[in-house]
Formats: C-alpha cells, structure tokens, sequence
C-alpha cells in the first residue's frame, strides 16, 4: 500500500516536472520568433517580397510587395494576433490594409515550425506546400 502511494506520488511529480520542461521550451521558443523577418519568394513571373513582425505582446505585422516581370507592384498589409502552441506559429488575422475584417468567417494561418535559430526560422508552408524560411532582419527595413 505505502509502495502503490509512492509510485503514484512520483507519477505525479515526473509529469509536473515533464510538464514545466515542455512550457519552457515552448516559451523559449515562443521568446526567439518575437522580431522582424524578411521572405522573399517567387512564382511564375512575380516576386514576394514579406516583412513579418511577431511583437512580444502577441501581436503581428505582414507586409507583402508582389512585383511582376512587368513592372506592376502592389502592396498588401494584415495585422491580427499570433501565437506558437509548441509545434505550430500560428496567426490570426484582423485587419488587411487597415480594414478591420468583419462578418463571421475568422482568418487564421497555421504552420508547423520545423527549426527556429538567432537569425532564421524555418516553418512547413501547407498553402505552397513546401518549407519556407524566414530570416531576422532590422526592424524597420
């Protein structure tokens, strides 16, 4: 009886102690995508051109300029909450280009992240169906 009592006090405590370890690296994790990120990409006869700022207080900026062959460019900019649940960089959208979006469709982005390091992160891209890397540039470029 006093041994079952034991082991099951220290179940407990492993999984207490499993836990804590796995909230702190998340939240390290989380600590290290707080910054400004530059990816740049292109498809068919255009470029993209996105700055991505994840704030410390859970909020995000994403500036894309697409560019064409021909010469066209055009400016798009979104804002909303992101967060990291340990496994996936997700993002919430609530505005794009100042707009405040509305009706009952919410607008979220989630990628799981493959690797996050001092000057780029990596996540699995599942609307262009590859990895896509991002890397930490000055705020305000």
């Amino acid at each position: 009886m006093v041994r079952m009592l034991f082991i099951s006090v220290l179940a407990v405590l492993l999984a207490a102690g499993c836990e804590s370890a796995d909230s702190n690296r998340t939240e390290e994790t989380r600590n290290k995508l707080v910054g400004t990120w530059l990816r740049e990409d292109s498809a068919e006869s255009e470029k993209f051109h996105r700055v991505l700022t994840l704030g410390a207080d859970g909020k995000f900026f994403d500036r894309i300029l697409t560019s064409s062959s021909e010469g066209r460019s055009e400016r798009s900019e979104f804002s909303g909450e992101w967060s990291y649940d340990g496994t996936n960089l997700k993002r919430r959208f609530l505005q794009e280009n100042g707009r405040q979006f509305s009706g009952g469709s919410m607008r979220y982005a989630t990628f799981a992240l493959v690797s996050v390091g001092v000057s780029e992160f990596v996540v699995n891209d599942n609307l262009v169906g590859r990895k896509v890397r991002y890397r930490r540039i000055t705020e305000g470029t």
